[in-house]
């Protein structure tokens, strides 16, 4: 199952920094993300977070860049 911002609808997401408001969500198995082009920041299960933190680290590996514009849509800031 791939995630997708709720907002802009890429899949070019990473695992989003810890806040203490946060910690409710952990308990349910839920860690925070955000969205590398609109800059969304959302909830998802720890088990689709561990594929979006591969899939970054695959895409820093390959050298892309973190926005990938055309995949995002027609989302207008």
């Amino acid at each position: 199952m791939t995630v997708h911002c709720h907002r802009c609808g890429t899949t070019n997401l990473r695992p989003a920094h810890f806040r203490w408001g946060d910690l409710a969500y952990l308990l349910t198995l839920r860690s925070p993300v955000r969205c590398r082009y609109c800059r969304l920041r959302f909830y998802a299960s720890v088990s689709n977070v561990r594929k979006i933190r591969r899939q970054a680290e695959e895409r820093h590996a390959r050298g892309e860049d973190d926005v990938d514009v055309e995949q995002a849509g027609s989302f207008e800031r």
